[in-house]
């Protein structure tokens, strides 16, 4: 322990992994236990997110070691060796988080160990300082600022002055020994004041021999929510403090800011796979084929598969074998052996972009071939010069999205990929890796994969990861088609490997044995063990090591029968056989926590937004919405609080910078949570519906989402106004009808519980629909919803029942013998459009019904 103090700070992976490994930088919290969770949970839930938040851009992150929850003595029956693991295992951990520590103080000494096992922990830890008599919390806080002078600039002590007003006796005396014992024995009451008075004296001496690095804190006892509140001015002294300690230690690791959108994206990418590669357990069986297939002899007759994708539900490890096989490959070309284009869908604003990424891998072709880039020489694909802006977090592509180019652009940008892959295979093994094919934005560009270049080059390997769907579907099409491997369960041994990595490597103890096994013993509904989806593992073993204060009460409360170290292991074992078994109810404690720390109001309006926009919204939109689903205002501090308590389980999407859930199970759960009720759907799709038709007209996200939120809401009377409102040739219409499409296309009930179809068709049924609004919306249905449902070929019936639909009431309108002349071109037309559908349907038509149209 005392030999082995590591001066560096640690990689969270290993050294192999990647170029840029993430750096932690370990914390060490000190205090005692009971009086202290308020604190404790504030800080790990707010203020320590907040910092690792800013030590992002450095490549860092604060690993804080909270031993609340003990150390893992089960395997010792001996009560004295148990007490002496636990003091080790204390100092220790002090060694190991050097350089930070943060000491909180009440008005309570702590537990005071037996002389012997203080003598024999000190004796191992080399601390030669007299140690008897002293609790295990100043032995901490000694142990750092005596036994190393240089630790003191790098540890920061809280005292607290708590007002007690209001907190009844009972609990008084968990907070403060000089209120306890009340009905103690003579030798327990000599033993309290011993206690006071020897916290008085480390209090005395921390503040006059470290003054620099001691503050004193204010707090009080709320009544009405029995717990410490009023802890605001702790967490901003601590964010302070902290981050000018960790500004000094960090502040050589600053990158200089990528001077291209492309840098900043593959920056990201690498940010992404050290992401993934915490805590990474090897699968072999997958990663195993899966690189004997990328770096297998080219198939000179172009016999057999061309890509291999690996597919499964949501949360099964697709995107850590992703990052593991990036890492391996990135190794393989930095000798030189191969060259790797790879990108990960969804990960930052901009990453659903087709040609964005395109445009990446086609600078990245060049500068292999040693050529210019065909897309920046002469103003790039979109004629404009190539330079980077800032746009939120990230650096954006001057010219736009692929959705805002024309469609020469996208055929300029696939047909230049394709000629420089070409030549790039004749040199040298390409291997292309994708990861989350279903993240890329909705077109049908992205859908069918139509940018892959025909023919696949020879010498040219492509693996892809994906929820099953459409993307799969156009991978594996005819002539030359893609394997499909589906990554399966993990087993309870890997399972078992994987909790035991990260505990040790994330929370510095060990899993506790009973705890684990009935953990790992869940199942599911269906019978399924629990513990094979790595989601559901990840997020279970985080609400493990998340316990808060309630939890530890409970334990006081419930297992009194039991000694205090045993008291911790019975609430362990409880909490993992009361987890839920699901992907979607563990999100729930997610939610949970995030309610509790920053408001239960504000953070359901923050979700149940995301939950029912189709791909997010900006921050502005949020900004909007809240406080109409709320009733509470909006603030940057509460919303800057949630997004930290869900970590990377919120991202940012597309060039708007879209704030949306990273994985489908949070948005099922959020909508199994909160929103079960059809008629509170309804009401946020129709506050989304009003804000969106409130932006100018000329605002994408009113082009694209309004008509989603206009379907969710499910209201005829709405839809009728919003159709016939539509202006034509414009980007709205264009949103709209691919939207109506859409829904039309996958039959997603409306809301009011309707198919797409019927509900559509009657709201042209609607009072409101006067002959230019008929005209409008059935000219919408005829021409572009048709337009898009003839080009998938998915909804053949339902495309037959549109243009029936429309034409029943042309023909209504027009036989009633007032209408205008526009409305009998119109029947015409869809008259037209009906007989060449039937003359068209399935392989030989129905000449009969197209015949009987025409005339």
């Amino acid at each position: 322990m005392a030999n082995s103090i590591p001066q560096e700070p640690v990689h969270s992976g290993r050294a192999d992994f990647g170029e840029r490994p993430i750096v932690s930088r370990p914390l060490f919290f000190s205090s005692t236990f009971r009086d202290m969770h308020a604190e404790r949970d504030l800080l790990r839930d707010d203020a320590f997110l907040e910092l690792n938040e800013r030590l992002r851009g450095r490549r860092h992150e604060l690993n804080v070691v909270d031993l609340r929850q003990g150390v893992e003595t089960g395997r010792f029956k001996d009560e004295a060796e148990r007490e002496l693991v636990v003091l080790q295992v204390c100092l220790n951990e002090i060694d190991r988080t050097r350089p930070f520590l943060v000491g909180l103080i009440g008005d309570c000494y702590g537990w005071i160990p037996p002389a012997e096992r203080m003598e024999a922990a000190a004796r191992a830890a080399g601390f030669s300082a007299d140690v008897v008599g002293r609790s295990v919390t100043e032995l901490e806080l000694l142990y750092a600022f005596v036994r190393d002078p240089e630790q003191r600039g790098r540890s920061r002590i809280y005292i607290r002055a708590m007002d007690y007003a209001g907190m009844p006796e009972e609990v008084r005396e968990t907070y403060d020994e000089r209120f306890a014992p009340r009905n103690g024995t003579a030798d327990e009451r000599r033993a309290a004041e011993e206690r006071r008075e020897k916290l008085e004296v480390l209090k005395k001496r921390l503040r006059e021999e470290f003054p620099e690095r001691v503050r004193t804190y204010t707090a009080r006892w709320d009544a009405a929510r029995g717990s410490v509140t009023g802890l605001g001015d702790l967490r901003d002294q601590v964010v302070e403090d902290l981050w000018t300690d960790l500004d000094a230690h960090t502040r050589a690791y600053e990158e200089e800011g990528p001077r291209t959108w492309q840098e900043a994206d593959t920056l990201a990418l690498e940010d992404f796979v050290a992401g993934r590669m915490r805590h990474f357990l090897d699968r072999p069986a997958v990663t195993g084929p899966a690189l004997e297939f990328l770096l297998g002899p080219p198939r000179g007759d172009r016999s057999g598969p061309w890509g291999l994708c690996l597919t499964g539900a949501s949360g099964m490890g697709k995107s850590a074998l992703f990052a593991r096989l990036y890492l391996d490959l990135k190794v393989r070309e930095r000798r030189g052996e191969l060259l790797v284009l790879a990108h990960a869908a969804g990960i930052y604003a901009g990453s659903d972009q087709v040609d964005r990424m395109l445009r990446r891998w086609v600078r990245e072709l060049s500068a292999f071939l040693g050529v210019e880039d065909p897309l920046s020489v002469a103003g790039g694909a979109s004629g404009q010069p190539e330079r980077a802006s800032s746009a939120g977090s990230s650096i954006q592509p001057e010219a736009g999205s692929a959705e805002s180019r024309a469609g020469i652009d996208n055929e300029r940008i696939d047909e230049v990929f394709a000629s420089l892959l070409g030549r790039a295979a004749a040199r040298t093994r390409v291997v292309v890796l994708l990861d989350a094919l279903n993240q890329f934005e909705r077109t049908n560009r992205a859908r069918f994969l139509t940018w892959l270049p025909k023919p696949w080059p020879e010498n040219t390997q492509l693996l892809a990861t994906a929820i099953s769907g459409e993307e799969t579907l156009s991978l594996t099409r005819a002539p030359r088609r893609a394997d499909l491997r589906i990554v399966h369960s993990i087993t309870r041994e890997e399972a078992h490997r994987i909790a035991w990595k990260v505990f040790e490597e994330r929370y510095h103890r060990e899993p506790n044995a009973a705890a684990l096994k009935k953990l790992l013993d869940k199942q599911t509904d269906g019978g399924v063990p629990a513990h094979g989806n790595p989601l559901w593992l990840e997020l279970a073993l985080q609400e493990m090591n998340l316990l808060e204060a309630d939890d530890y009460a409970r334990a006081e409360r419930e297992f009194t029968h039991l000694r205090r170290g045993e008291r911790m292991e019975a609430l362990l074992s409880s909490v993992a056989e009361e987890l839920p078994s699901s992907v979607q109810a563990i999100y729930g404690e997610l939610l949970d926590r995030a309610e509790r720390t920053f408001g239960r109001e504000f953070t359901h309006a923050l979700i149940v937004l995301i939950a029912v926009g189709r791909n997010g919204w900006r921050e502005s939109d949020l900004e909007a919405l809240v406080p109409k689903v709320a009733c509470a205002p909006w603030t940057d501090l509460a919303f800057a609080g949630v997004r930290r308590s869900l970590g990377r389980h919120l991202v940012r999407r597309g060039a708007a910078g879209l704030w949306d859930f990273f994985h489908a199970g949070l948005r099922e759960g959020a909508l199994a949570r909160y929103l079960a009720d059809p008629d509170t759907r309804c009401a946020l799709h129709r506050h989304a519906a009003d804000h969106l038709r409130s932006l100018p007209v000329d605002d994408p996200l009113r082009a694209t989402e309004t008509m989603v939120h206009v379907l969710g809401w499910g209201d005829r009377s709405g839809g009728a106004e919003y159709l016939a409102g539509l202006e034509l040739g414009t980007a709205e219409m264009e949103g709209a009808a691919t939207a109506l499409a859409g829904a039309i296309e996958t039959g997603m009930p409306t809301g009011d519980g309707s198919d797409p179809v019927e509900w559509a068709l009657g709201c042209l049924d609607e009072n409101y629909m006067d002959p230019v609004g008929l005209c409008l919306a059935a000219g919408l249905l005829l021409f572009q919803v048709e337009a898009r449902l003839a080009v998938s070929g998915a909804a053949e019936k339902k495309r037959g029942q549109v243009l029936e639909g429309v034409r029943s009431r042309l023909e209504r309108a027009v036989l009633g013998g007032t209408a205008p002349g526009f409305l009998a071109r119109d029947l015409s037309v869809s008259l037209n459009k009906l007989g060449d559908f039937y003359l068209r349907r399935g392989e030989s038509g129905d000449a009969g019904r197209a015949l009987a149209s025409y005339q």
